[in-house]
């Protein structure tokens, strides 16, 4: 939990003869770093046992942080400190901010946007924003990505205290969940007291493509869910685990470095070797798109009711790399067994590509008694009848992919799985439904001759 604490920056200034760096803002605790945030997910808040201190509200609300499923897209240095704000549908968030002088023009910033879910197009949610009972930002539609700072100049009504009010509507059904952060109010002139998180360091020449290479003449797969190297010899291999997903210099491509994602920073932190570890084999012939894959699990979990509810192989076909749109892409999707030991796949998730590509493809999974399991199948190029321009393939192909790395532990107290406790990751920065594109797949011939990668 956090505590509730109050600086006395400007006595503390004043004291001791230095001018301010920072602006002094009337609007207290404007970048949500105080209250108790609620570890339980999705950590909705409430009034009582998880305030946001100095905040009052009607309404769904909370605290988020990267963790957490209302920050989405915005996982990034975007934001002022570690927590945003989130409510969820029409409602209202207030503070009742002091200090005002009667015929003082002051300056009002925010961040704001809204997630980016739920539905296909998303529903409108808007934002008005009030002082004193009167509008000072009009009513406008909340942006989905990235955040967005807004900056309005108003003059106070009266002198004292007024109440500051965050009203969003929400004209359509749906879902709909605001993100606020970095509300401040100062005199007009003065600077933001609020500065943005730093922009992690970036990865030098990123990149994490992946090569199918084709069957050699004879060479045979036969889907039982048993996934060996040598039963795909001459595939490339692709390794993720939580030392390979970035900065680490790529096998096959050897002037790129990884250049992948975890849904959380906490992740590559929390996921021991043991934990997860995926080998991933893509194979390709005249006829068919092979994949493997062979996870190392100390604990194989099911979750369903869809197979990326729980450990799984999955990965992201697209035309081109630049596709941006998920209604373009083919998401197959495999976990070996559920509580009953039935594999599951699927690839016609809302969003995605609706043609069922599963009842043409030949796939199978295995559990063994350690958790580690494996997952495999062999996909016709004729039944992805929307790429029918570009597959079956040709040595030399290059297509839009994307590997997504999915481990599931269930949390025996709540036999749920719990988003600090699994490990999602990606070959790309950016996961295919982020709209900004996915990595490569290259379709070669033959291997490329490369020594053992040590780290392995």
């Amino acid at each position: 939990m956090k505590k509730f604490a109050v600086i006395m920056a400007a006595a503390f200034v004043a004291l001791i003869g230095v001018t301010p760096i920072q602006a002094e803002n009337l609007v207290l605790n404007g970048n949500f770093e105080d209250g108790e945030y609620n570890p339980t997910y999705p950590s909705y808040g409430n009034n009582n046992d998880f305030p946001v201190y100095n905040w009052y509200f009607t309404g769904g609300f909370g605290l988020n942080d990267e963790v957490g499923p209302f920050w989405d897209v915005a996982k990034k240095p975007e934001v002022s400190g570690k927590y945003i704000l989130f409510m969820q549908n029409a409602g209202i968030a207030a503070q009742d901010v002091d200090g005002f002088v009667k015929g003082k023009v002051y300056t009002l910033r925010f961040l704001e946007r809204r997630r980016n879910c739920c539905g296909s197009p998303l529903a409108v949610a808007n934002l008005v924003v009030r002082i004193g009972g009167e509008e000072v930002v009009a009513e406008h539609a909340l942006p989905v990505s990235p955040f967005t700072e807004v900056s309005k100049d108003f003059t106070a009504s009266a002198d004292g205290l007024l109440t500051l009010e965050f009203e969003m509507t929400t004209p359509d059904a749906g879902d709909n969940t605001m993100l606020l952060d970095a509300v401040s109010i100062v005199p007009k002139g003065e600077a933001n007291p609020y500065t943005l998180n730093p922009a992690p360091e970036t990865v030098k020449n990123p990149g994490w493509p992946v090569n199918a290479v084709q069957l050699s003449s004879g060479q045979k797969i036969t889907i039982d869910g048993k996934v060996t190297a040598g039963e795909y010899k001459g595939a490339q291999a692709m390794v993720i685990n939580k030392n390979t997903v970035t900065a680490v210099p790529d096998p096959y491509f050897p002037l790129l470095n990884h250049n992948g994602k975890t849904e959380t920073a906490a992740q590559l932190e929390n996921t021991s070797l043991e934990d997860y570890s995926g080998t991933y084999y893509f194979m390709w012939d005249d006829q068919y798109f092979y994949a493997g894959l062979s996870a190392v699990d100390n604990s194989n979990a099911w979750n369903g009711p869809d197979p990326n509810g729980a450990d799984a192989l999955q990965f992201v076909f697209a035309k081109t790399p630049d596709e941006k749109a998920t209604s373009n892409m083919y998401i197959p999707t495999i976990s070996p067994k559920d509580a009953d030991g039935v594999v599951h796949a699927k690839n016609d998730f809302g969003g995605w590509i609706t043609e069922d590509i599963m009842t043409a493809s030949t796939f199978a999974g295995y559990v063994n008694d350690n958790g580690s399991w494996s997952v495999e199948i062999k996909i016709p190029w004729n039944s992805m009848t929307q790429f029918k321009s570009i597959f079956p393939p040709k040595s030399g192909s290059v297509v839009g992919f994307a590997v997504l790395a999915i481990d599931y532990d269930i949390d025996p107290a709540t036999e749920v799985s719990g988003t600090s406790s699994h490990f999602f990751a990606c070959n790309n920065p950016t996961f295919p439904w982020e709209s900004a594109g996915v990595e490569k797949l290259y379709f070669i011939a033959t291997t490329t001759a490369v020594s053992e990668w040590s780290l392995f």
